[in-house]
């Protein structure tokens, strides 16, 4: 398998001692679907000539495999600046590499950059804890606490026991939205 990377809005032409040159798509149906489909989508552009195999990409970064070539497309914009840009466009936290993550051969990759970011993230909620909501509760207590509530009491006749009817709202991890993801989280390990 030969590997071409190219940059965005970038072509490479099967010119003579290129990896290109002399080489032709697999025959196989999948990997001419698959070429098609790339060129009439307009995310990258496979010409298979006579004399070899003409790229050219577009705005679209990544990586495609097409027997017998891997074609890597990198960012124009590469490293800090991408990151910075790509922060601001997400609301993301700021980012602090302190090692590089052993991805491909090249240092600093789009694809590290978004792993370290997602892992960052990651890190800040979970040092956060689960989400809290208030939650209204009403229920007789023997030590008072938030707002008595005076018309039940009215309508009850009396204030006679060791209870008094009481309405507050205590922060608590067990609303709606956690008890969801936590019924998610079952149902995907295959719990009842």
């Amino acid at each position: 398998m030969r590997s071409v990377t190219l940059s965005e809005w970038q072509s490479v032409t099967p010119e003579a001692g290129t990896n290109l040159a002399n080489l032709s798509l697999s025959r196989d149906s999948d990997v001419q679907k698959h070429a098609k489909f790339l060129t009439d989508s307009g995310l990258l552009e496979v010409l298979q000539l006579r004399a070899g195999i003409a790229i050219k990409s577009t705005s679209f970064v990544g990586r495609v495999s097409l027997d017998p070539i891997e074609v890597t497309i990198k960012p124009k914009i590469a490293g800090a600046p991408l990151l910075q840009l790509t922060r601001y466009a997400y609301r993301l936290r700021n980012l602090k590499l302190l090692s590089y993550a052993g991805y491909g051969a090249e240092a600093d990759t789009f694809q590290d950059l978004l792993i370290s970011q997602l892992a960052s993230e990651a890190n800040e909620l979970l040092c956060r804890g689960l989400h809290r909501r208030y939650v209204s509760l009403a229920r007789e207590l023997a030590s008072p606490t938030g707002r008595i509530e005076i018309q039940k009491i009215a309508r009850s006749g009396s204030a006679i026991g060791t209870v008094l009817p009481c309405r507050y709202h205590p922060r608590l991890e067990n609303h709606l939205v956690n008890q969801l993801l936590l019924a998610r989280n079952r149902a995907g390990q295959g719990h009842p």
